[in-house]
């Protein structure tokens, strides 16, 4: 299925027939607040679609919008799997994680890039957001949205130890 067959298998459906038109219009939802990792609590990231509906509603409701203009996306804890995997080092198989700083600068990457993001139209963003900062419980120093990032300042040498 390419993009224009999926446009009109949204146009012909009710439940979803208003994202397509919003799609085709271009009037996209925007970000009300985006929060680091370390600033959303555990029962947030953890939570499953079920209560992360839920919160959409709460959200909304505490917003005084609709529950269809929220949109809370939460990704998964950042992983990686390969990290495990066991290579052979002069002739000794070790695990990659235990032998290499990079898998240590990937994940501390991986963990800088995470975020949490809610959106709603352009219209209700402050009133989601403020919403959302609240119902959610998420600490974000005072910003609904982050214009810059300090980003993940280090060398190589930084993640050696750790891999040790």
């Amino acid at each position: 299925m390419d993009d224009a067959e999926l446009r009109v298998r949204l146009r012909e459906h009710e439940a979803t027939a208003e994202t397509a038109r919003r799609l085709d219009e271009r009037r996209l939802f925007k970000r009300a607040v985006w929060a680091e990792m370390d600033g959303v609590p555990e029962a947030v990231r953890g939570a499953d679609a079920g209560r992360l509906r839920a919160a959409e509603r709460a959200v909304a409701d505490r917003a005084g919008v609709a529950p269809e203009r929220v949109v809370l996306d939460v990704p998964p804890a950042p992983s990686m799997r390969e990290s495990r995997t066991r290579v052979v080092v002069n002739g000794e198989t070790r695990r990659l994680d235990r032998q290499s700083p990079l898998v240590d600068a990937l994940r501390a990457a991986g963990r800088e890039q995470w975020r949490l993001g809610v959106y709603a139209p352009a219209d209700s963003t402050d009133a989601v957001g403020a919403a959302a900062v609240r119902e959610l419980g998420l600490d974000i120093d005072g910003a609904l949205v982050r214009e810059t990032r300090t980003g993940l300042q280090g060398r190589l040498d930084d993640f050696e130890d750790a891999g040790s």
